[in-house]
């Protein structure tokens, strides 16, 4: 099944209550599925109501006008473009004033879902209204290819650019993902924040990463670990890096095997022993 436990993010100001509708939408000739998107701003929306409607778009396939007689540029006109019909399923629906975040799975008419990474999303205040905001989703889901970025080490920056753990945990900032990519090399990468971290998991789980290192570097896998702020700032948002996974919360620790291939995630905090299970399964009985 197409997993709904991750989706849009949405940072409405909240000044009135007018219900959002979203339009989600592939692109480039590519089915869809929603992740991570970089958090759209929002302005008037208080909470999240209505998913209303989806249209895979493809390249070349014409026409922005809509059949029902809308404006441009509304989501109905959107949805009047050609493509094939797809049906999504909401994972939340219950919202509040402040951070909204809009799990979503995308079903095809055979009730087999649309895995694919990335997907445009357009909100509105209703079908026949334009939009006021519009954002990408992005995963990289357990099979998908992972990102190949090229996070800063040891090698290239400060220790203090690299980390805020105390004392800094300088085994873990040796290698980059693009580096570990290109030498084929399986390596477990946590993105988290010891000082910063907003579940307060961050820094059990940087340990716990350490800890499982010792375990197996020798066995040729690798360990990294990638702060989530920019400057390691929290009013700067989330770095490059983040983004590029395609991530909004923290801390999330991924495995990557030599094929470079995403194995297995864990979101929040994980155990020596789970993780220590998923490095043996997944990375060294490749």
């Amino acid at each position: 099944m197409a997993r709904a436990d991750r989706g849009v993010s949405l940072n409405p100001r909240a000044r009135q209550a007018t219900p959002a509708a979203l339009l989600l939408s592939g692109f480039g000739g590519l089915p869809l599925f929603g992740g991570h998107p970089q958090p759209a701003k929002l302005a008037g929306v208080r909470r999240i109501a209505a998913l209303v409607g989806l249209a895979a778009l493809f390249a070349g396939c014409g026409g922005s006008s809509s059949s029902s007689g809308s404006s441009p540029g509304t989501l109905a006109a959107l949805l009047g473009r050609p493509g094939p019909e797809v049906a999504a399923t909401a994972g939340a629906g219950s919202f509040v004033p402040g951070m909204v975040r809009f799990p979503f799975a995308v079903i095809r008419n055979d009730a087999r879902p649309v895995e694919r990474a990335i997907a445009r999303v357009w909100v509105a205040a209703g079908r026949d209204r334009k939009p006021f905001a519009e954002t990408t989703a992005r995963l990289p889901p357990v099979g998908a290819k992972a990102p190949a970025s090229p996070t800063p080490t040891l090698a290239t920056a400060p220790v203090s650019a690299l980390t805020t753990a105390t004392p800094p945990d300088r085994a873990l900032l040796r290698y980059s993902i693009a580096g570990s990519l290109a030498a084929h090399r399986p390596f477990v990468v946590t993105f988290a924040t010891p000082k910063f971290c907003t579940s307060r998991v961050c820094g059990p789980v940087v340990d716990v990463v350490d800890g499982v290192r010792r375990r197996f570097e020798q066995q040729g896998v690798r360990f990294i670990h990638v702060e989530v702020f920019q400057g390691n700032n929290p009013a700067e948002g989330y770095n490059r890096w983040m983004r590029q996974w395609g991530l909004t919360t923290e801390p999330w620790t991924f495995l990557v095997g030599r094929d470079g291939l995403i194995k297995a995630e864990y979101e929040g905090s994980v155990s020596t022993g789970e993780l220590a299970a998923g490095v043996r399964h997944h990375l060294l009985a490749e």
